[in-house]
């Protein structure tokens, strides 16, 4: 597999297809320069696929050169989407396309009439509160992972809500250790940035004392274990583990990684300003984003209004998935865990209630051995015919 999703495979495919397909030698040589434009300014693979596909697509729909376009044939293809029943983003995307191309087309000074009264935005529906994932959820799945390199990629995906090819493509020296936990260093959009993490640390630490190539820095962290493949994870085989988990845990929302970055910017939108905001996930200045989930959270306004009425403050909700800490060694452990895992101290109340039944349970043992060691003295016959006795075999 080349990378996470074999993009540089996809494009390549992209490619030969357009040139098999039956648009006019005309078009196909306009994409195909535009193509080479947008490799110059150093555009996404993703996004370069993504113009081939849809100026293809409006090629074959409008059966005219684009340089011949009128408004009236980009009017009969949006009604045509419309009626295919394509998401409104998707049809908001076609609209960009055709924008953002025929800009290029026209020297790149301005939009020509054919193009200009198209509305490239979409401001339909957004991800309503219910359908983000919890602590909670996030938790329950941490639980059922089956194995460390699951665990550490869902504590890890939910704690850096970050993109699925920034952390799917990270390797070993991308993770380094300190006394806090781990940093990690992405390359995303707005390119390599340091990703603090403190709760899943432990988890990916685990894991890569486990991980086949952990002497191999340049090895990817997140790797296949089926049959001894150890290539890298692919989108979507990491799609599968995670509704996998989740369906172990009985979470009925959309899981994805987009959900999980969506829900992690959500939650950190109650402690992280704007700016920070833009800086820990990976938005430019410029991104309107972050005031989105800001927004959303509605924690300046609340604040506000409470403080307007005197009114004391609930405490924010306590971080959850936060590690315990262990009040006699001082070990970082496991959210889920119920003894430290360097000295066994019982870490929650259930434990201690089954560490002092045991303990209990124990010492009773020892005080019947000990009255049976008094009541037998130093005679082996008769010793051995009391365990029998015990036993039920005499």
């Amino acid at each position: 597999m080349n990378g996470l999703y074999d993009l540089e495979g996809k494009l390549q495919d992209e490619i030969s297809n357009l040139k098999d397909s039956g648009i006019s030698n005309r078009n196909k040589e306009l994409i195909l320069n535009y193509q080479r434009h947008n490799i110059m300014r150093d555009l996404s693979i993703c996004r370069q696929i993504k113009y081939i596909n849809m100026l293809k697509t409006a090629a074959v729909r409008t059966k005219k050169d684009f340089d011949k376009a009128e408004a009236k044939d980009y009017e009969d293809l949006v009604v045509m989407l419309k009626g295919l029943k394509l998401s409104p983003y998707t049809i908001g995307t076609y609209r960009a396309v055709l924008k953002t191309f025929h800009k290029w087309l026209n020297g790149g000074q301005e939009y020509p009439p054919c193009v200009k009264w198209l509305n490239g935005n979409y401001n339909g529906k957004k991800k309503l509160p219910d359908e983000m994932l919890t602590q909670e959820e996030v938790r329950e799945m941490l639980k059922h992972a089956c194995n460390s390199r699951d665990k550490a990629l869902i504590s890890v995906l939910w704690e850096s809500g970050a993109r699925i090819g920034e952390v799917g493509n990270l390797r070993i020296k991308n993770a380094t250790f300190d006394e806090f936990g781990c940093c990690i260093m992405v390359d995303g959009k707005t390119g390599m940035r340091r990703v603090r993490l403190i709760n899943s640390a432990p988890d990916l630490l685990e894991w890569l004392n486990k991980h086949p190539h952990n002497n191999d820095r340049e090895a990817f962290i997140w790797v296949n274990l089926e049959k001894n493949r150890l290539d890298q994870m692919g989108h979507r085989y990491i799609m599968k583990m995670l509704q996998v988990n989740a369906k172990k845990a009985g979470i009925q929302k959309p899981v994805n990684p987009h959900n999980f970055r969506h829900s992690r910017a959500t939650y950190m939108s109650q402690f992280l300003t704007e700016a920070q905001m833009k800086e820990y996930f990976g938005w430019t200045q410029d991104s309107k984003m972050a005031a989105q989930y800001v927004h959303l959270s509605g924690k300046q306004v609340d604040d506000a209004i409470l403080k307007m009425h005197g009114l004391i403050k609930e405490e924010r909700k306590e971080d959850i998935l936060k590690r315990i800490t262990c009040p006699r060694c001082k070990e970082a452990n496991d959210v889920n865990g119920n003894y430290c895992g360097k000295c066994w101290l019982p870490l929650t109340q259930q434990a201690a209630i089954e560490a002092e039944q045991k303990k209990e349970k124990d010492q009773k043992a020892m005080v019947a051995v000990m009255k049976l060691m008094e009541a037998v003295g130093n005679d082996p016959d008769k010793l051995l015919k009391t365990i029998q006795t015990i036993q039920g075999v005499a």
